[in-house]
């Protein structure tokens, strides 16, 4: 991070994020303001700028019925929020890791609390997070491709919030357990399943963004 603009020369700033916004790989960040707001939000974490843009932040909108963005937010990936743990001397350990389940403890070495957590692929399953409400199989789906890892990033985003919320609090919004940087625009997908004839009835959908 050292000698990249700050919010304390902020006509810099607006430059570099103009520069950067012109580069293909970052043109679905919501132009200059977006890729400023996740810098800023980086420099809070103490993250690096391109490191928050290559993956350690997220930018994830909401869109209504119409496809319209009703709301967005930054979000802090799982590994910054497992590296914050563990640089703070906790310690997170694995129990058992499938692509059917994962459990993981978590320990503070201050008080000696400790958490144990589980997920499962059934329970994502029964969220939604594997097929479409169509019943259609989300093929390019993160919980299709890898659910081990969707199922190790779900565990430690409820023991960052249950156990080591003082640890990650700097990180604002973390990634939630639905959060799917490879989904596929659930609009496209029905629009060419023909399952719905008008454009309102396409139901909502969390959509992340990934930075890369």
């Amino acid at each position: 991070m050292s000698g990249f603009p700050t919010i304390n020369n902020f006509d810099l700033l607006v430059k570099y994020c103009e520069i950067l916004a012109q580069s293909p790989t970052y043109a679905k960040m919501g132009g200059m303001p977006g890729i400023m707001a996740v810098i800023l939000t980086a420099q809070e974490q103490g993250i690096g700028p391109m490191a928050a843009l290559n993956g350690a932040l997220h930018l994830i909108t909401t869109n209504d019925k119409l496809g319209n963005l009703k709301s967005s937010k930054i979000t802090t990936s799982y590994l910054i929020l497992l590296s914050k743990i563990r640089k703070a001397g906790h310690k997170v350990e694995e129990i058992n890791s499938t692509d059917q389940s994962v459990t993981l403890k978590g320990t503070r070495t201050d008080t000696g609390e400790a958490m144990t957590v589980t997920c499962t692929l059934k329970k994502a399953s029964e969220a939604g997070l594997l097929h479409y409400p169509n019943g259609n199989l989300k093929s390019d789906s993160a919980w299709v491709k890898d659910p081990e890892n969707m199922l190790w990033k779900s565990c430690v985003v409820k023991l960052s919030k249950r156990l080591f919320s003082d640890v990650v609090s700097v990180c604002g919004g973390v990634e939630e357990d639905s959060s799917d940087e490879e989904n596929q625009d659930f609009e496209m997908i029905e629009l060419n399943n023909h399952e719905f004839n008008k454009k309102n009835e396409i139901e909502t959908e969390n959509k992340t963004i990934n930075l890369i």
